[in-house]
């Protein structure tokens, strides 16, 4: 082997390789001849250039030469090029054969001294691989520095220049740098670069074993002082090593030893010193080469980036880890105090960086993104190299609050400053952490061991509140509040200690202590924004929306960006009734699909129908598992009238949870609204199975039997459901209706009064104590109430026509007229209005008058598909207009089901064409009789 302490011209070259031949197989004569030949007259030389071996398809042996080289390791320069053994040499050379012979048309002359050196060389080589089948490998190293000496001799060799070069020769290259493409072009198809790499564990044990190193202590010793880097294992092997302490002491000169080997082409001290400082930081940018290589000459960093054991490219550069990790020991063994202030001076830098990154936005560090945290690690680094005993506690608290982030890369950080400063504390806690790495669940096993007795308080206490977050999101709620409780007792100042015990009081409903142990947090750190969001969650879930949003106003303040303050204060002013301060908080949120959802609510509260199923069926279609967002599209559409689209939507949502009293409830609801009223008795009292005291299935369900004509079973439900919520005016004046289509007026009267007690200014309860009191005859009453009622809802066709019959039979024709046209202008085909219409019209002006009138209610009536709507309709103009006997007429109708609950609203129409003339009259009169029949009900 030859390298560039060897190698001042081919001359020196042959010399030390066979010397080195002739130390292992016996002088060389020939050469030896050769070479005192060269010495005594480099002007005698002959020219003779020996044909090249015939042999058909066999490759000479020159082609096989360069084919069968062998790696060897002979560098410690990573990534440099080497001649090596390939696949199938044969079929290489063979092709080589092709490419050398047009070489040696274009082969100079060299029949001088230097040529007959070679020839005798050559020979030599011939004759040692004749011997016993002996092989011969040639070491050719540094070659970035020896290829200006031996380059263009060697491709001469290889081309049989110097006669055929046995078989069994073989011919290493090493060097940092790949092969010239321009030199090497013919022979690039018989060449293989080989990257240098470090020894494997097998190669090392192998190595020391051949230098009778084998003494499993030291091994590991020696693996792990050298980083198996061929170089070093060799050296340290030919120390004698027998203990591990002979390791150490041999380590610091064999360091120097190999980074002097690597910086040996390097010949201006001042960069061989940047090169050394540069290798502190972790990574390379200009700001951090500054500061590592301060006032370093210009063009410093450019030069250093050309380096071939820099790697990298964009922002960020760093070096080869071998050659790093060489370079750092010997600058700490050499200067330790300037090790440590170069460290330090780092650590500063990166702590500046990232409390400049802090001052960007309020967000708390504890949740900065990957740059912050990347900062965070590289500072967390430089302190542990600059002094690991002093920052040990601290990086430790560091792993425990990033465990979730970025665990393997803080553990690996741990290793290279425990390689580096070689401290045996950092060094263990760095194999203990790497070990959890390793494991199923790795985060929670290195909180585990970072919790063991002994550490610094904040320490273990940091550990047992992390590993209490992770028992959390692991669902092992009684594990993480053990965990949480200790933290807190251990360290009572930790705020996430807290913070996080509050999360898991929130989730299983103990908002009491969820919120105390948030204030005591926010009393610890005001400008903790997540827990400021938190406590926004428990305040919302307590049912105080108005706490939610001040609190959320409070997170927004110190993070802005922060979505999670707008989307709960977005929910917390949906719950406080404020829909539109919701969707402007939603949207800004960001449209994930529950976000989404909640906007939809938002849009429903608001009445924008459309708006909200568009919402619902996005967030749906992106996340078909928000069952309750099915269920509140099924509302949308049951509030736009499509008691269809929102049956399937209930009926969908209930698959996810069947008992679910609220959905089912709307289901039955929807049922009501399209007059299936038998599936909406069915849902109904599914509810009231599960949970019997639920109002508002018992109003519905007794709603349902009122529209079926069940007045008695009707009355049992609404009297169950004003005695569960007896301050509710909505179900009390449910059940005045119902009493008033019963005919029992008292009742509705005092039912009526009492829910307006409760709601003086509700329009539909005003309508009802209306037509309560028109039945009764209090017709001027009855129009103050109606009159008030439209004031409150003046579009209400309903109240517009009760308010026209009271003033048509209170004789006031002109102003029930004007009411009716108000009707009619929302609504002119209404059958109420209609009706009315034709009522009017008789009384104004006779049965022959008002004959059109009549017939246009009962075609409209018919056409409605309402089946009661249609038999009062048949009852009330088959009175005025045919002849059918007046019993046919009220039997008919009778036999519909459902009117009973119209009979008292169509009895009092009856007795009103009572008073018409002859023939309405007698008429009507007949069928009021039986009307009133006991039976009729």
């Amino acid at each position: 082997m030859v390298d560039e302490n060897d190698v001042h011209g081919l001359e020196s070259a042959l010399s030390a390789l066979a010397r080195q031949l002739a130390e292992q197989a016996g002088p060389l004569k020939e050469f030896d001849k050769a070479l005192d030949e060269y010495r005594r007259s480099v002007q005698a030389a002959a020219d003779r250039v020996p044909e090249p071996s015939a042999g058909g398809g066999t490759a000479s042996l020159p082609s096989r030469i360069v084919t069968q080289a062998a790696f060897g390791a002979a560098s410690m320069l990573p990534g440099g090029g080497v001649v090596a053994t390939i696949a199938n040499p044969d079929n290489v050379a063979l092709g080589a054969d092709r490419l050398i012979a047009g070489m040696r048309q274009r082969r100079r002359g060299n029949d001088g001294e230097e040529a007959v050196l070679s020839r005798a060389f050559v020979a030599e080589l011939e004759k040692l691989c004749g011997r016993d089948g002996r092989w011969v490998v040639l070491f050719l190293d540094t070659w970035e520095q020896t290829d200006r000496h031996l380059g263009a001799w060697l491709r001469e060799l290889l081309d049989g220049a110097y006669g055929s070069v046995p078989l069994d020769v073989m011919v290493v290259l090493a060097g940092r740098e790949e092969l010239s493409e321009r030199d090497w072009d013919t022979l690039r198809p018989a060449v293989v670069d080989v990257p240098l790499d470090v020894f494997t564990d097998q190669e090392t044990r192998e190595l020391l074993a051949v230098r009778g190193v084998t003494d499993p202590e030291v091994v590991e010793a020696v693996t792990g002082l050298s980083m198996r880097l061929p170089l070093l294992v060799a050296l340290l092997a030919q120390t004698g090593l027998q203990a591990v302490g002979d390791v150490s002491d041999a380590g610091a000169d064999l360091t120097d030893h190999a980074v002097e080997r690597f910086l040996q082409w390097i010949p201006e001290q001042e960069r061989r010193e940047t090169v050394l400082a540069a290798a502190l930081p972790l990574q390379l940018n200009h700001d951090l080469f500054a500061c590592a290589v301060p006032g370093a000459a210009g063009g410093a960093w450019d030069w250093l980036l050309s380096q071939p054991f820099v790697l990298g490219h964009g922002s960020y550069w760093q070096y080869h880890p071998v050659v790093r990790a060489s370079l750092l020991r010997r600058r700490r063994m050499h200067s330790p105090t300037d090790w440590a202030a170069a460290h330090g001076r780092l650590a500063e830098q990166h702590r500046a960086a990232r409390e400049a990154l802090e001052q960007e936005g309020p967000e708390q560090p504890r949740w900065r993104g990957d740059q912050w945290c990347r900062l965070a690690l590289h500072e967390t680094y430089h302190l542990l190299c600059a002094n690991p005993t002093a920052n040990l506690a601290h990086a430790l608290e560091h792993v425990a609050r990033l465990a979730d982030r970025n665990l393997a890369g803080w553990v690996d950080m741990l290793g290279q400053a425990a390689q580096v400063s070689e401290d045996r504390e950092l060094d263990g806690w760095a194999r203990r952490l790497h070990a959890a790495v390793g494991t199923e669940d790795p985060e929670t096993h290195a909180l585990t061991a970072l919790c063991a007795p002994g550490l610094p308080p904040v320490v273990r206490a940091r550990a047992l509140a992390e590993r209490g977050d992770n028992h959390f999101r692991a669902d092992r709620d009684e594990d993480a509040l053990v965990d949480l409780d200790c933290a807190v007792a251990i360290s009572p100042g930790l705020p996430e200690a807290r913070a996080y015990r509050a999360r898991v009081h929130l989730a299983n409903n103990r908002k009491e202590q969820a919120l105390a142990d948030l204030t005591a947090a926010l009393d610890l750190d005001p400008e903790y924004s997540w827990a400021w969001v938190l406590r926004g969650v428990a305040w919302l879930e307590s049912g105080r929306p108005d706490e939610a949003v001040a609190d959320c106003a409070t997170a927004l303040s110190l993070n802005p960006n922060s979505t999670g303050a707008l989307s709960i204060r977005g929910r917390a002013h949906l719950e406080a009734g404020r829909p539109d301060e919701a969707v402007a908080d939603l949207t800004a949120v960001g449209l994930t699909p529950r976000v989404q959802a909640y906007r939809g609510r938002a849009h429903l509260d608001a009445g924008r129908l459309d708006e909200a199923v568009a919402d619902f069926t996005a967030a749906l279609a992106s996340d078909s598992r928000i069952g309750w967002a099915r269920a509140y599209r099924g509302e949308a559409h049951q509030r736009a009238g499509r008691p269809d689209e929102a049956v399937a939507d209930f009926t969908e949502a209930l698959t996810l949870n069947p008992g679910d009293g609220w959905v089912l409830v709307r289901r039955g609801e929807a049922h009501l609204l399209a007059d299936r009223l038998d599936e909406a008795v069915v849902d109904f009292t599914a509810v009231l199975e599960l949970k019997p005291r639920y109002w508002r299935a018992l109003l519905q369900r007794g709603l349902a039997y009122w529209q079926a004509g069940l007045l008695d079973e009707a009355l049992a439900d609404l009297n169950a459901a004003v005695e569960l919520d007896s301050e509710n005016g909505r179900v009390i004046g449910f059940r005045g209706e119902v009493n008033r289509t019963a005919g029992r007026l008292d009742e509705a009267r005092a039912d009526c009064a009492a829910a307006l007690e409760l709601d003086p200014e509700n329009a539909w309860l005003l309508g009802i104590q209306g037509l309560t009191k028109s039945l009764s005859g209090q017709l001027d009453s009855a129009a103050v109430d109606l009159s008030r009622a439209l004031s409150g809802d003046p579009e209400s066709v309903w109240i517009l026509c009760a308010l026209t019959a009271v003033h048509r039979r209170s004789g006031r024709i002109q102003e029930a007229w004007e009411v009716l046209r108000r009707a009619a202008e929302v609504d002119a085909a209404d059958s109420s209005v209609l009706w009315e219409t034709a009522m009017m019209r008789i009384v104004e002006s006779g049965r022959v008058a008002s004959l059109a009138a009549w017939n246009e209610y009962l075609d409209v009536a018919r056409a409605s598909g309402e089946a009661v709507d249609s038999a009062a309709a048949e009852l009330l103009h088959g009175l005025v207009v045919q002849d059918t006997a007046p019993d046919a007429l009220v039997h008919d109708f009778l036999a519909v089901p459902r009117t009973g609950a119209v009979l008292v609203d169509v009895r009092m129409g009856v007795e009103e064409l009572a008073r018409m003339e002859d023939p309405v009259g007698p008429r009507a009169e007949a069928a009021l009789r039986l009307l009133r029949a006991p039976a009729a009900p």
